[in-house]
């Protein structure tokens, strides 16, 4: 009777140690970070549309899987191609930049005011959460 108790203690152990370790693992992984002032990222707050396309297309240590170009009223957005429609990319104030990941969703969001860049948001996480 002692070593079921022993057996059932030491698995309830187990599993706690190893959600404990998973939570961890994605708290300490994931990156939610909002720049305002300054550089982050490859960006400086104050760019134009114009230098921020010049960066995404000369920055080669990250690949770029695709660009979201968000409407005014954030209800529906067109994927951005830098080397051709670029004329979408004027019409836009929110570019959501996303990375190729084998294991992670890593993107950087771009906001413009008055056509330069007042905000980056980065988001990388593990799993997609709503």
């Amino acid at each position: 009777m002692k070593a079921k108790v022993n057996l059932i203690s030491s698995t309830v152990l187990g599993a706690v140690s190893f959600l404990t370790i998973i939570v961890l693992f994605f708290w300490l992984s994931a990156i939610h970070e909002i720049v305002k002032d300054g550089k982050a990222y490859g960006f400086s707050i104050g760019m134009n549309k114009v230098e921020v396309i010049f960066n995404l297309r000369n920055t080669p240590e990250k690949r770029i899987e695709a660009i979201n170009l968000v409407s005014t009223d954030n209800k529906s957005s067109k994927r951005g191609n830098l080397s051709t429609n670029s004329e979408y990319f004027y019409s836009s104030d929110k570019w959501v930049v996303m990375f190729e990941s084998a294991y992670f969703f890593d993107s950087v969001t771009l906001e413009f005011c008055s056509e330069r860049l007042c905000k980056i948001f980065r988001k990388r996480q593990f799993l997609e959460m709503p």
